[in-house]
């Protein structure tokens, strides 16, 4: 995956879990996500860090992965950056972020919300571009 040239999306849920976490780690945490953004632009493949989010639905056609995001200020701790990726508009969307010490794994409902967002954003600006 080349997305250097690819758009980055923030869903609401995402901007708002990521401001809780950034005020609980404020002094690493928005750094900590630049790196990691930085590595996902960079990388022409998904890092071994990165897991695919099976069991969404057959209304998720594309596919949605999490990402483990160390956090200095934590020590042994880190969270995970849930993110949409889709080659076809090269647009990467970013769907959820949270902490492990006080979310054990990803909120489905977050994550199926964002992608159907998404999605309509998506139909909507493909009917504006055929005149429908």
């Amino acid at each position: 995956m080349d997305s250097s040239d690819y758009k980055e999306l923030f869903t609401d849920e995402f901007n708002s879990h990521f401001k809780k976490a950034a005020k609980h780690y404020r002094h690493s945490f928005e750094n900590d996500f630049g790196v990691l953004l930085k590595v996902i632009q960079a990388k022409k493949e998904l890092s071994p860090q990165t897991e695919q989010i099976n069991g969404l639905g057959k209304d998720i056609i594309l596919p949605v992965y999490k990402i483990r995001m160390q956090i200095k200020e934590a020590q042994q701790k880190n969270g995970r950056v849930v993110f949409l990726l889709d080659h076809k508009n090269k647009t990467l969307v970013f769907l959820d972020v949270y902490l492990k010490v006080h979310q054990a794994n990803h909120d489905v409902n977050v994550i199926k919300n964002g992608c159907y967002g998404y999605f309509k954003e998506i139909t909507k600006s493909t009917e504006k571009n055929l005149n429908i």
